[in-house]
């Protein structure tokens, strides 16, 4: 099948499920009692099962103090020791450092 020949059977294929459910709405009236949203097939709602996805929550990193880990981590960043260094001396995962650089936007200057 080519383009064409698909857009075709498209329309036939509405155009009969139209006729179709609008004739089963009339010989069976408890059709109508429906939700609107199972109706347009969910369509505002972001995942299957009708529940939205939270926004985020913004938060200003900037207006509370560093937590005591991450004012050190800091402090070695500004002193441009690398991320695998601040782990071996902190004891602490690799990931741990960059997740905290990333999470509190660090070099920060020191007050």
């Amino acid at each position: 099948m080519d383009v064409e020949e698909t857009r075709k059977y498209e329309e036939l294929y509405r155009k009969c499920w139209i006729k179709q459910t609008t004739q089963d709405f009339k010989d069976n009236p408890k059709l109508h009692l429906i939700s609107p949203q199972a109706r347009s097939g969910f369509k505002n709602n972001a995942r299957a099962g009708g529940r939205k996805k939270k926004k985020p929550i913004e938060v200003d990193i900037f207006a509370a103090p560093l937590p005591t880990q991450v004012a050190v981590i800091n402090r070695m960043v500004l002193r441009n020791m690398t991320h695998g260094e601040i782990g071996r001396i902190l004891d602490v995962a690799f990931q741990s450092v960059t997740h905290a650089v990333k999470k509190y936007k660090l070099p920060r200057k020191e007050d």
